[in-house]
């Protein structure tokens, strides 16, 4: 217990430092920047004052406002700020928002302007990535770690490690029927040599990396051309997906939908199907 307690707090102090570590970068970079006026004709301080006709439905003026220059509630004006600020994000509780603001931040005692900073994105990248993917790892090592040192512990009976494990292997274990075809001429076994093969499952595996990526490259504004190009491009993966399926029902028959990652891959392309169908 008291092992445990002390690598908890081990990691507690590595995640407050690299917490307040980019607060500190977040007050050097962004302080004063979120600051903007309710009416958004007004971009610098000294005219965000007075009084302005608000209006939002069909032209008519619905009522009059006085101007105020107000701050975002998640800003990084100062550190203790900041630092509640990151663990917002931290929780991946409307980030995006928070970033979007600091891309269109002009400077202080300026309202902002759209994607006037992109490359700020860099700074919430690298923070969600390290925040949300290494730490909880390092957690989950932890605790897979400290349930090992325990199962070590209360091994009975004389055994080594090894011999337990061995010991519940062969307890465990459950003879596997082979799925493959028999008959090496048929049509089902030639396939089957292909979707086993490595070259057809590298194959497969760059197809749903450039999948990604053609997903990731659509953007506010886009050209029509540009637009159709990625839906040409996400019609060529859709069938490249579909003419996979096609290929290990032939290979593996039924024995195809026995497997829940099978089922899970004809779930996502009759789901890309569909909005295809639906949107096209």
């Amino acid at each position: 217990m008291l092992y445990s307690f002390k690598n908890v707090i081990f990691i507690l102090i590595i995640t407050f430092l690299l917490l307040f570590i980019f607060a500190c970068f977040g007050v050097k970079f962004f302080q004063g920047v979120l600051y903007s006026c309710n009416d958004v004709s007004k971009s610098i301080q000294e005219d965000c004052q007075g009084s302005f006709y608000s209006t939002i439905m069909n032209g008519r003026v619905l009522k009059s406002e006085n101007r105020e220059w107000k701050n975002q509630d998640s800003n990084f004006d100062n550190i203790i700020v900041a630092l509640f600020t990151l663990y917002i994000c931290s929780t991946e509780d409307n980030w995006p928002d928070l970033l979007y603001k600091i891309i269109n931040s002009m400077g202080m005692n300026i309202g902002p302007l759209e994607n006037n900073k992109p490359y700020i994105a860099i700074y919430f990248v690298i923070f969600i990535v390290l925040f949300t993917c290494i730490i909880i790892n390092i957690y989950i090592a932890f605790v897979i770690l400290t349930f090992q040192k325990h199962g070590e512990k209360e091994i009975l009976c004389g055994l080594d490690r090894n011999q337990c494990d061995c010991l519940h292997f062969v307890l465990n274990a459950n003879p596997q029927k082979s799925i493959n075809p028999k008959d090496k001429s048929s049509l089902s076994y030639q396939v089957c040599v292909v979707v086993e093969s490595k070259q057809f499952e590298y194959f497969i595996m760059s197809v749903i990396v450039m999948n990604c990526i053609q997903l990731m490259m659509k953007y506010n504004g886009m050209s029509e051309n540009y637009k159709n190009s990625l839906i040409y491009l996400n019609i060529l993966f859709s069938f490249i997906f579909c003419l996979e399926s096609i290929m290990k029902i032939i290979a593996y028959r039924l024995h195809y939908f026995k497997d829940f990652w099978n089922l899970f891959d004809l779930a996502v392309i009759f789901g890309s199907l569909m909005d295809f169908l639906l949107t096209y």
